[in-house]
């Protein structure tokens, strides 16, 4: 799962075109295709105190959304 941060997100045709520009590039660089991408408005994905994502976090967040 690929979750990503957009200020279209919300906009189901935009999103649709991020999804599908997200799997291509995953593909492209890891040769596999994510089960799903999420789009989620700026500042949806948890960061650490210096900005790194918190991956754990994240994945509990996605997890929710199910």
């Amino acid at each position: 799962m690929v979750a990503v941060e957009s200020r279209k997100a919300g906009d189901p045709e935009a999103e649709a075109l991020i999804r599908k520009d997200v799997t291509g590039r995953v593909v492209a660089e890891v040769g596999v295709r994510p089960a799903d991408v999420v789009v989620l408005p700026p500042g949806s994905l948890p960061k650490t105190p210096s900005g790194k994502l918190r991956r754990s976090a994240t994945g509990d967040l996605l997890k929710a959304r199910a």
